[in-house]
């Protein structure tokens, strides 16, 4: 049978490490490749706030992102698993549209997750794994105070809004 999902634990209320891109050199000429490419960052959270994306579910993610990505001919360029959402920057084709992009690769996700972890199946293959509600930004990917401010506000337990 599938494999079970890890519950929430403590270190979703810690900080992740920021993670910072690589700078480019400056003066460096991009290629005929890069020109023809356009970088996104997108963040996904899992509806359900017991679930943690971790251990042996992170590393599958971290698998099926990159592959998914490669499918479809974006390059990833960073995948990082916090506990609660995965986060991704990747270079499109310039003919790409970055939302359909964005739910392509949401979609092949719960796809994965339903044929992998079968206590999860419903609410993948109903397309209810994730949020309905992603991030999606161009250029420089989300700080970690962005993302879990976007965490709270997909959540609805923004200091903003009431918790429902």
């Amino acid at each position: 049978e599938g494999a079970s999902l890890p519950a929430v634990q403590t270190i979703l209320n810690a900080e992740p490490a920021a993670v910072t891109p690589a700078p480019r050199p400056e003066g460096r000429q991009t290629s005929p490749l890069q020109r023809e490419r356009q970088r996104i960052s997108l963040v996904y959270v899992p509806r359900d706030p017991a679930l943690a994306l971790q251990g042996s579910l992170a590393t599958t993610l971290m698998t099926w992102t990159k592959e998914i990505c490669r499918a479809h001919d974006f390059i990833p360029i960073d995948i990082h698993i916090r506990p609660d959402a995965l986060c991704l920057s990747v270079d499109l084709p310039v003919n790409t549209s970055p939302p359909s992009a964005a739910h392509r690769v949401r979609q092949e996700l719960s796809r994965h997750i339903a044929e992998t972890y079968p206590s999860q199946a419903a609410a993948a293959t109903s397309g209810r794994f994730w949020t309905s509600r992603y991030l999606l930004m161009s250029g420089e990917p989300p700080t970690s105070q962005r993302i879990s401010e976007f965490v709270r506000e997909t959540r609805g337990t923004s200091p903003l809004r009431p918790h429902r």
